[in-house]
């Protein structure tokens, strides 16, 4: 690979994860209605209608992202994850 052609992929790059950032923000944003900072799983419900996973898959994202287990998400957990969620999507 030529050093144009490194540089073209490592910008596709960053623009990819400002991106998938901008809609991690986003989505935690529109599931965070009240402002907490923070997300639960009644939050993480409210993605039902905005992405194609049921009740039982929304809750095994939400497990997935919990990294420390304390039942909440913050925004860096969810956007930590989103990436690798936003695949299996």
């Amino acid at each position: 690979m030529t050093e144009t052609a490194a540089d073209d992929t490592d910008a596709a790059a960053a623009r990819i994860e400002a991106l998938m950032s901008e809609k991690a923000a986003g989505i935690f944003q529109l599931c965070d209605r009240e402002s907490k900072g923070f997300l639960t799983r009644a939050d993480m419900r409210r993605l039902d209608t905005e992405l194609p996973l049921s009740a039982d898959q929304l809750e095994q994202v939400f497990d997935l992202l919990d990294d420390n287990g304390n039942g909440f998400l913050t925004q860096s957990e969810f956007a930590s994850g989103f990436g690798m969620t936003y695949t299996f999507v």
